[in-house]
C-alpha cells in the first residue's frame, strides 16, 4: 500500500511539472503575418510527385 502510495504522488508531481513546459504556446508572430509560406524544397516535392503519379498511370493504360 505505501509503494502503491508513493507511485500515485510521484506520477501526480510528474504531471505536474511536465504539462505546463508541454502545453505552453510560443510567442506570437509577428503582425500582419500571413501563413506559412511554401519552401520551394516542398514545391519540388510536390510537383516531382504528380509528375511521378500522372506517368504511372499513363504507363498503366498503355499496357
Amino acid at each position: 500500500m505505501k509503494n502503491l502510495i508513493f507511485k500515485t504522488i510521484t506520477a501526480v508531481a510528474f504531471v505536474f511539472a511536465i504539462c505546463p513546459v508541454l502545453l505552453a504556446q510560443g510567442p506570437p508572430g509577428p503582425p500582419g503575418g500571413g501563413g506559412v509560406p511554401l519552401d520551394a524544397g516542398l514545391s519540388l516535392l510536390v510537383v516531382a510527385a504528380v509528375g511521378y503519379g500522372a506517368n504511372k498511370m499513363r504507363k498503366k493504360e498503355e499496357v
